[in-house]
């Protein structure tokens, strides 16, 4: 499913103010569908080489076909953060994880 970026002055003209932050990112996809219930945490990746770019962060409150935008979190605001999480150095690829039961 490929999605166009959109600004986030338009996606805010849509959701209303104070939703959308510059950590924010919106997309509408080719067949204008917005998330569903579930959809949170969800990936939006790069085509050519599926870099993760944005994490799902919210859709529309009434529904998935409604047509509005999918707001995702971007995740250049919050690679430090995840580098102190997760012990991963910028570019390594390598870090140490910890899996809960």
């Amino acid at each position: 499913n490929v999605s166009q970026v959109i600004s986030n002055t338009e996606c805010m003209l849509l959701y209303g103010p104070g939703t959308i932050q510059p950590s924010t990112i919106c997309t509408r996809g080719e067949n204008r569908q917005s998330t569903c219930n579930g959809d949170s945490g969800g990936p939006l990746v790069l085509e050519d080489d599926r870099t993760l770019i944005g994490v799902v962060s919210f859709g529309s409150a009434i529904g998935c076909e409604r047509r509005l935008p999918v707001a995702f979190a971007r995740v250049t605001e919050f690679t430090e953060w995840i580098r102190n999480k997760t012990g991963v150095a910028a570019g390594s690829g390598e870090g140490t994880t910890t899996e809960s039961q």
